[in-house]
C-alpha cells in the first residue's frame, strides 16, 4: 500500500513519545496505539490480489447499513425538534443533552458537531446509492434520506459540517462537470462550460441556503433557554462571548505553549492534560481540562512533536501526489463510486481541522476515513492495471 512506510515511521515515533511520557500514564496510549494499528493495517490496507468487485460490494453494503441507521437517528432528532423536546441531565460522563438546546439540535447525539458530520457522510452515501439502485422504492428512500440529513445538518448549527458539505459539493460538482462536458467534449466552447458550471452550482447552493434559513428560523422560534443559562451546561461552543472560533483559538494557543516545552516528541496523545497540569498548570488546557486540540495537525504537533507531525505530513503529501496522478486516469471507469469515496475522505479531513477526528480516536469518522482511503487506493491501482 502506498504511504505505509510513513505510517510505520509515525508509529515508531508514537511509541518513543509514550516511553518518554510514561510517568503521566500508559493505558490510554496503549488503547490509542491499538486503534492506530487497526486503522492503518486493517481498514486502510487492502489485498491487491482481490478483485475490485469484492471491495465494491463490501463498500456498498456498508453504505446501505450506515444510511439506514443514520436515517433513523436523524429522523428521531427531527421529531424531537418538531415536538420541542429538550432534556438536560447529569450523567457519569458529564452533562447529557437531548433534543433541541441553545438553538442547536442535538437529537440523540452527545455532540451535534459529530452528529452533523454523520449526516454529511450519509448524504454522500445516499446520493451514490440513489444513482446505484434501479429499484424505485430504494431511490425514493435515499432521496428522502438526503433531505432528512440536510435538515439535521442545518438544524444542528454545526459550521464545521456545513463547511465540509459545501466544499465537497462544489468539488464534486466541478468534477462532474469536467467529466460530463469537458472530458467527453460534449461542449467545446469554454464559455458555455463556465456558464453551465456556474448555473448548476448556484442552483444547488441556493437550495441549500433556503433550507438552511428555514431550519435556522425554526430553531430560533423554538429556543427554550436563554444564553446565560445555556452557557452553564453547553458543550462545544462558548455562548457567553462573541468568539467565532467557539473557543478553539484559546485551545490552540494554549497547546502551542505546551508544545514549546516538549517540541520533538510531544506529550504523547493521551497525556496532554496530565502533562499540562504538571508542567503548565495555569495554561488554558490545564484549567479547562481539555484532552485534545480539536485540530488533527495541532494534535500531531503537540502530542507527538515535530517528528510525528512531519511523518504524517509526509504521508499526506505522498498520498495527494499518488492519488492525483492516478485518479484522473482511472476514476471515470466508475465515476459515481470514485467520486463518493473521494468526497467522503475530503469531508472528514476538513472536519478534522476543527474536531478531534481521524487519529488517536475510535470514531465513525475515523472508520470511514481510513476505509474509504483504502478503497480509493485499491480502485485506482486496479483500474490502472486493467
Amino acid at each position: 500500500m502506498p504511504g505505509i512506510v510513513f505510517l510505520t515511521i509515525f508509529l515508531g515515533i508514537y511509541l518513543v513519545s509514550c516511553m518518554i511520557n510514561l510517568k503521566y500514564g500508559i493505558i490510554g496510549n496503549i488503547k490509542s496505539f491499538i486503534w492506530l494499528l487497526l486503522q492503518f493495517f486493517l481498514l486502510y490496507t487492502v489485498d491487491d490480489t482481490v478483485e475490485d468487485s469484492y471491495y465494491k460490494r463490501e463498500a456498498v453494503l456498508l453504505m446501505r447499513l450506515y444510511s439506514i441507521l443514520i436515517f433513523i437517528t436523524s429522523l428521531i432528532a427531527l421529531i424531537m425538534a418538531v415536538l420541542h423536546i429538550e432534556q438536560v441531565s447529569e450523567g457519569l460522563g458529564g452533562t447529557i443533552i437531548r433534543g433541541v438546546y441553545a438553538g442547536r439540535l442535538y437529537g440523540e447525539y452527545t455532540d451535534p458537531n459529530y452528529g452533523a458530520m454523520f449526516a454529511v457522510i450519509a448524504i454522500f452515501f445516499s446520493s451514490y446509492l440513489w444513482q446505484h439502485s434501479s429499484y424505485l422504492p430504494s431511490r425514493f428512500f435515499f432521496s428522502v434520506n438526503v433531505l432528512v440529513q440536510c435538515t439535521y445538518c442545518f438544524l444542528s448549527g454545526s459550521r464545521t459540517a456545513i463547511l465540509s458539505l459545501l466544499i465537497c459539493m462544489v468539488m464534486g460538482l466541478a468534477l462532474w462537470v469536467y467529466k460530463r462536458f469537458v472530458r467527453g467534449n460534449a461542449l467545446r466552447q469554454r464559455y458555455w462550460r463556465i456558464f453551465i458550471s456556474v448555473i448548476l452550482a448556484a442552483f444547488i447552493i441556493g437550495i441549500l441556503f433556503f433550507l438552511y434559513r428555514a431550519c435556522l428560523a425554526h430553531v430560533e422560534d423554538t429556543l427554550a433557554v436563554d444564553v446565560e443559562e445555556a452557557a452553564d451546561h453547553y458543550i462545544g461552543r462558548d455562548l457567553s462571548t462573541a468568539d467565532f472560533t467557539s473557543g478553539r483559538f484559546k485551545i490552540w494557543f494554549s497547546g502551542m505553549e505546551v508544545w514549546k516545552t516538549t517540541p520533538f516528541f510531544g506529550t504523547s496523545p493521551r497525556n496532554l492534560l496530565p502533562y499540562a497540569k504538571a508542567v503548565l498548570p495555569d495554561t488554558y488546557i490545564a484549567t479547562q481540562n481539555y484532552v485534545a486540540m480539536h485540530n488533527v495537525f495541532l494534535d500531531l504537533l503537540v502530542e507527538t512533536g515535530v517528528l510525528g507531525l512531519l511523518s504524517m505530513l509526509g504521508f499526506i503529501g505522498y498520498m495527494a501526489v499518488w492519488i492525483f496522478k492516478r485518479w484522473g486516469k482511472t476514476a471515470y471507469e466508475d465515476f459515481p463510486f470514485s467520486l463518493c469515496i473521494a468526497v467522503t475522505v475530503t469531508a472528514i479531513g476538513i472536519s478534522a481541522c476543527f474536531l478531534t477526528e481521524i487519529l488517536f480516536i475510535n470514531s465513525v469518522g475515523a472508520f470511514f476515513f481510513w476505509s474509504c482511503l483504502g478503497y480509493l487506493v485499491h480502485f485506482s491501482k486496479e483500474k490502472q492495471r486493467q
